[in-house]
């Protein structure tokens, strides 16, 4: 029975043991190769190379921003995470170069005595370090400590991330390869996010090129700040000065607002785009405005990727970075540099009284914006801000520039700006009555200098000359009208408000809002970088009183009141005109394929559903007496006799300006550490300024106590045109006195450099 039991026994261990060699060669010689990979594979560290990003180029090809070497102070993770084993290998490598004989020499109490003290020195070391970090920003130390932390911290997501993506990769292959089944959806948003519904990272052996890489704490440091960090190197543990790239902004301020600005990223920026050389990732910079914000995805470029094995040298794998696209503005950098020059040179403003004599007073430094679109295109050749600020010193001025209520220079004027464009949206209204044939081009309408309706003479609605002069257009000196009776275009020349308050009563707030949607008041122009709709009338947003509501009415036909408009609005609304009625989308880049239209961040929605191209349909009528009012604004007798807009009938240019009362400014009020000041009520303290306060907000009139904003909006030339201008001047008075003569320089650089089809002497 024994010997039978044993037979068994040594039958069964035979079999296992047999069973146990086949699998040992199954594994070994059938699937060797596998396991050796997959061996490797959890071996492998990936490391991520960061690529260039993309240049923005001006019209004709200069550089507006591109990446330049620089030097920036990094901090080795393992000290940014407080990596014991690493501080304690510091410890160790201090004491061997202090004390290398007594270190050796001493029992092992002694060496765990001295390796204690110098881990805490170490530790301190690294505190002192961040402190010496951010003193070198230049900000408020307090300040500059929390901008620190959160550095830190977004590196610690970013490695984060990193080992997560690793660790996901690795799962989705096996579920592949063994279930051939997708991923739990959990996955994707945990590798993005991370949280407390994935795995915990610290069970697996999941590790990463970046926990033992050194990162950015200060960006491209100045040449100071490289000196007096290289002095600490020895004794700040991790600290290390790299070489790398960062912004550069070869104009300074010139075209900024356009431009835009980069700023690290947000929770909210990054997707969860599985590709981890296109993935945004914390600490990344990211376009926040401007085209630098439109074009993200096609300037920043793709990552490169080496893989090693550890304990080799020689890499496994290498992918190089690719650099990020080149993207061309529409924009012209010098005609840029024109329009600023234009603002801020001191010129004479001619305010004119009763009596005709002027008064010449001193303006410079003004505020405002210009925007210039080429007709036949519709892309944007100029949009200037004024003020702006250096875009290469956006982070440090930040805090001054957020905090600057008087001239709010981070606002994008030409495009963010809402003011009631005057008498400049007279067009609108001509246009409108015009096509709806509630008037013809040879009907007329009486100016008396009073707003006169079925008889009666209304308080309200008064002529500007009247107002101003004490005399109605058809008696206006010394180009009077012979009869007092106006066509529109004969309105349009002279700016009659009576006229089109009568229009728009004739025309109903109805139809008055159709025309000012309908030419693209009040909605965005889909341009690509934020800007306001603007406002028109609305039937549901008004008084109940049939008074209110009708005064409402004549304040819109003459842009004033419910109606506001950006520079882009008027600018694209005259070149609306110049076209004979075909609105066209603006735009800033130039030479994008129809794929790479899909890349672009539109800032605002809805940007990207806007039509191209959009006939209006009006009839050749309607728009020879538009045109005609509008030459006649700037070659006509009444123009040529106020002085207004003369200076530019050499330059052959149609157009009309306009001047839109405003109220006196008010800014709000701070305490010395920036913060607003409230009122007892919890209302915020507004201050008013008085006019004159400043050179470029100077009030009109006899005592100087009339506020206006200056309009000039146009085209040119007149016959054939080229390019359709719109000049904001923000408390300019005259339309024609300050924005016309701002336009006209501008205009004049244009000629000089070939853009209205004859180049003067000299010119480009």
């Amino acid at each position: 029975m024994f010997e039978r039991r044993l037979k068994i026994l040594l039958v069964g261990i035979a079999a296992i043991t047999l069973l146990l060699v086949l699998r040992s060669g199954q594994l070994q010689v059938i699937n060797g190769d596998a396991w050796r990979k997959k061996a490797s594979e959890s071996m492998q560290r990936p490391t991520l190379v960061e690529t260039t990003r993309g240049r923005i180029l001006d019209f004709r090809g200069r550089e507006l921003a591109i990446d330049e070497p620089c030097t920036d102070a990094c901090v080795d993770y393992r000290a940014i995470s407080l990596n014991e084993e690493w501080i304690k290998g510091v410890a160790l490598d201090r004491l061997k170069m202090k004390m290398a004989r007594d270190y050796a020499a001493s029992d092992r109490k002694q060496r765990e005595k001295l390796l204690t003290e110098e881990i805490a020195r170490v530790h301190t070391d690294i505190d002192a370090m961040w402190e010496i970090l951010a003193q070198k920003t230049g900000k408020p130390i307090a300040e500059a400590r929390e901008e620190i932390d959160q550095t830190r911290r977004a590196i610690r997501q970013r490695v984060q991330m990193c080992r997560r993506l690793v660790w996901y990769n690795r799962y989705n292959k096996a579920m592949t390869r063994h279930d051939d089944a997708a991923p739990d959806p959990w996955y994707r948003r945990w590798v993005v996010w991370g949280g407390d519904d994935g795995p915990d990272l610290d069970s697996f052996a999941v590790t990463v090129d970046e926990q033992e890489r050194a990162h950015v704490i200060l960006h491209a440091i100045d040449d100071q700040t490289y000196i007096d960090l290289g002095k600490i190197l020895h004794r700040a543990p991790g600290l290390e000065l790299r070489r790398s790239k960062h912004r550069l902004y070869p104009y300074g301020a010139n075209s900024c607002h356009v431009i835009g600005t980069m700023s690290m990223v947000m929770r909210q920026d990054i997707d969860e785009d599985d590709d981890e050389l296109t993935q945004l990732r914390p600490n990344d910079q990211i376009g926040r405005t401007g085209l630098e914000a439109l074009a993200d995805k096609l300037l920043r470029g793709r990552r490169g990727r080496i893989l090693r094995v550890a304990g080799q040298e020689k890499p496994v794998e290498s992918n190089e970075p690719t650099i990020g696209r080149d993207v061309r503005a529409t924009i012209d950098v010098e005609l840029q540099q024109t329009i600023i020059d234009a603002f801020a040179l001191e010129r004479k403003s001619i305010e004119y009284r009763s009596d005709t004599t002027a008064e010449d007073r001193s303006r410079s430094n003004l505020h405002g914006a210009a925007v210039l679109i080429d007709v036949p295109t519709g892309e944007v050749r100029a949009m200037v801000s004024c003020p702006g600020y250096d875009l290469n010193q956006f982070d440090q001025l930040y805090p001054a520039l957020n905090t600057d209520d008087l001239n709010l220079p981070l606002l994008n004027r030409a495009t963010q700006d809402v003011a009631e464009p005057g008498s400049t949206a007279k067009l609108i209204m001509a246009l409108g009555v015009l096509q709806d044939r509630v008037m013809t081009p040879a009907d007329t309408i009486e100016c008396t200098g009073y707003l006169v309706l079925a008889g009666v003479r209304y308080s309200f609605g008064r002529c500007w000359t009247m107002r101003q002069f004490h005399i109605a257009h058809h008696a206006t000196p010394p180009a009077a009208h012979p009869t007092g009776f106006l066509t529109v275009s004969d309105a349009l020349e002279r700016s009659c408000n009576v006229f089109y308050e009568t229009v728009a009563d004739r025309l109903g707030l109805d139809r008055v809002a159709y025309w000012y949607d309908r030419l693209g008041l009040g909605r965005i122009t889909g341009v690509g970088i934020d800007e306001s709709r603007g406002r028109i009338p609305r039937a549901e947003a008004l008084s109940r009183s049939a008074i209110a509501r009708r005064s409402t009415l004549w304040s819109a036909g003459i842009g004033q009141g419910e109606v506001g408009a950006t520079p882009l609005h008027m600018a694209n609304l005259a070149a609306t005109i110049a076209r004979d009625g075909v609105w066209m989308k603006p735009r800033l880049l130039t030479g994008l394929s129809a794929e790479d239209q899909t890349s672009l961040r539109w800032p605002v929605s809805g940007s990207q559903e806007i039509p191209d191209r959009v006939d209006l349909g009006f009839r050749p009528e309607v728009l020879a007496a538009v045109h005609e009012g509008m030459f006649r604004v700037v070659n006509g007798p009444p123009g040529a006799a106020t002085g207004r807009t003369a200076a530019m009938a050499e330059l052959s240019v149609a157009g009309k300006t306009g001047s839109a009362q405003v109220p006196k400014l008010r800014i709000r009020q701070r305490d010395a550490a920036g913060k607003v000041m409230l009122l007892d009520n919890g209302r915020i303290d507004w201050k008013p300024i008085e006019p004159d306060a400043y050179s470029w907000y100077q009030g009109v009139g006899d005592n100087h106590e009339n506020l206006a904003h200056a309009w000039f909006v146009g085209y040119a030339p007149a016959d054939n045109p080229k390019l359709a201008i719109a000049v904001l001047v923000e408390y300019g008075g005259s339309g024609g006195a300050i924005a016309g003569r701002v336009a006209k320089d501008i205009l004049e650089e244009c000629r000089r450099q070939g853009y209205l089809g004859k180049a003067a002497v000299g010119g480009q």
